[in-house]
C-alpha cells in the first residue's frame, strides 16, 4: 500500500492492484531478457527481434485498444499490457532451451568447468555490459517515479510519453549499440583497449 501511495498518490485502491500485477510479471519480464540474450549469445537474434522488438509491441498495442475499447479501465489496460511479456517469455525461454540444447551437442568432449570459472568467464565478457544497462534502464525508471512523486500520476504520465518519443529519436543509436557491444565486451574481456577504443570511434 505505501508504494502505492508514493508512487500513485491519486489512483486509491487501483494503484495498489496495478503494481502488485506489475510486481507479479517482473520475475518473468526478467528471465524473458535473460533468455533472450542467451538465445543473443548462441548467435541467434531471431528471438530478440522476432519477441521483443515486433511480437510485444504490436500485441500491447492490439490488447490496450481491445480493452479500451470495452471500458475494462486502468487495471484492465494493466493487464492488457503484462499479458504479452507473460506470453512472450514462455516463447524465449523454450527457444533458448532449443538453442542451448543445439550448442551443447555441438561441442566436443572435454573436462568441465567449474563454476566460478566459468562466472568468472562470463562477468568478464558481460560486466561491462550489465553496467551499461542498469544505468541505462535507471536513467528513465528514476525520471519517472521522481516526476510521479513530485508532480503527481498525471504529470508522470506525460513524461513517459515524452520519454518514448525521446527513445524512438535514439533507434540509429541503438542499432549501431547492438551490434558493436558484443565485440567491444570481448576486446575489453581480453584487454585489447586499443581495438575497443578503435571501435568506438568509428561508430560514433
Amino acid at each position: 500500500g505505501w508504494a502505492a501511495d508514493l508512487l500513485f498518490p491519486e489512483a486509491g485502491p487501483v494503484g495498489v492492484e496495478v503494481l502488485q500485477a506489475l510486481a507479479l510479471v517482473l520475475p518473468v519480464a526478467s528471465l524473458s531478457m535473460v533468455a533472450v540474450g542467451g538465445s543473443r549469445g548462441l548467435g541467434h537474434l531471431l528471438p530478440m527481434v522476432g519477441i521483443e522488438n515486433i511480437a510485444k509491441p504490436v500485441s500491447r498495442v492490439l490488447f490496450c485498444a481491445l480493452v479500451g475499447l470495452a471500458g475494462l479501465g486502468v487495471l484492465g489496460t494493466t493487464v492488457a499490457w503484462v499479458v504479452p511479456t507473460v506470453l512472450g517469455g514462455l516463447v524465449a525461454g523454450w527457444a533458448y532451451q532449443v538453442h542451448l540444447r543445439r550448442a551443447v551437442r555441438g561441442l566436443p568432449g572435454g573436462t568441465a568447468v567449474g563454476w566460478r570459472d566459468s562466472a568468472a568467464r562470463f562477468w568478464s565478457f558481460a560486466g561491462f555490459r550489465g553496467i551499461a544497462a542498469t544505468v541505462d534502464v535507471l536513467g528513465l525508471t528514476i525520471g519517472l517515479l521522481v516526476v510521479s512523486v513530485l508532480a503527481g500520476s498525471h504529470e508522470a504520465g506525460i513524461f513517459a510519453g515524452v520519454t518514448r518519443w525521446v527513445v524512438a529519436g535514439t533507434l540509429g543509436l541503438q542499432a549501431v549499440r547492438l551490434v558493436i557491444a558484443p565485440q567491444i565486451s570481448g576486446m575489453l574481456a581480453s584487454r585489447d583497449i586499443t581495438g575497443a577504443q578503435h571501435l568506438h570511434g568509428v561508430s560514433t
